[in-house]
């Protein structure tokens, strides 16, 4: 078995896991109690407040709009007040929309920054960072012994270690690692067509817009179909963020990050078994 863990890791790994366990539990929220005592929750809270708020005076404008003009001489004269109160009502629900995408983006923020010090656990568990500093040498020594010019030699070093450190940056890519290195497949977990759209969501709003608009042939940012109908998302329009459901959205992101937790924990357990009994 390749990507076996050294016995005496045991314990970094583990500490780590009950790190992730803890704080996890405080930024994603489990049941309909952990959330409502939620940032996630008060940050819904506070825009289902401004936007009553904003309702609530433009219905006091349209009552004195109502009361002036019934005893107006000249009804016709006032109908500009009119127009107005409906443009501005239009502005607040597309601000209330963009407070709900702020959210949106703080969640996937918090979602992708999650998954990459997982995947950063998994480089020191797996001694992948141990691997690529080996590889660097090897590859120094080498050149060297051809004589190459050093300043080129050592860019090529510099790059190389890049690319072997890094944290996979793409969610794509975030997938490849986690399938390739401990066999786990985030696609098939439950709850992954929310995770997704939430990444989708976060494009869309941040990209294009929030223009739900994908190439037929790019199932990347295309959403689950099932979702858009139960989000009232349609192809071509801007999406309404202020219709997600917030708390399912977030619910979703915390069993999938638990789930995925769990499948770390049972992946490397298996390999640091097999390191252990390895002859």
């Amino acid at each position: 078995m390749s990507d076996l863990i050294e016995p005496n890791k045991i314990m970094d790994w583990q500490l780590n896991i009950q790190f992730f366990e803890f704080f996890a539990d405080i930024d994603w929220p489990y049941s309909d109690v952990n959330y409502n005592v939620s940032k996630w929750n008060l940050w819904v809270k506070r825009i289902r407040t401004g936007h009553k708020e904003e309702e609530a005076a433009l219905e006091k404008r349209q009552e004195e709009w109502e009361r002036r003009r019934n005893i107006s001489q000249n009804p016709d004269s006032i109908d500009d007040d009119w127009n107005s109160l409906g443009d501005e009502y239009s502005e607040t629900c597309d601000l209330t929309s963009s407070m709900y995408a702020a959210l949106i983006v703080s969640l996937w923020a918090k979602a992708e920054a999650y998954l990459k010090e997982l995947i950063q656990m998994c480089f020191g568990a797996l001694e992948l960072k141990e691997t690529a500093l080996k590889a660097v040498v090897e590859f120094c020594n080498e050149s060297a012994s051809q004589k190459i010019d050093k300043y080129k030699l050592k860019g090529s070093i510099k790059r190389l270690k890049e690319l072997q450190d890094d944290v996979p940056y793409k969610f794509e890519d975030i997938k490849v690692f986690f399938d390739e290195k401990l066999n786990i497949k985030l696609q098939d977990f439950s709850d992954y067509k929310i995770v997704n759209a939430i990444r989708i969501l976060n494009n869309l709003f941040k990209h294009k817009s929030a223009m739900y608009a994908p190439e037929k042939n790019n199932l990347n940012e295309q959403i689950d179909k099932s979702l858009l109908i139960a989000w009232e998302i349609k192809d071509r329009h801007e999406v309404d963020y202020s219709k997600l459901p917030i708390q399912d959205l977030v619910m979703a992101c915390a069993n999938f990050r638990k789930k995925l937790l769990e499948n770390i924990k049972d992946e490397l357990t298996i390999r640091t078994r097999a390191k252990d009994v390895k002859p």
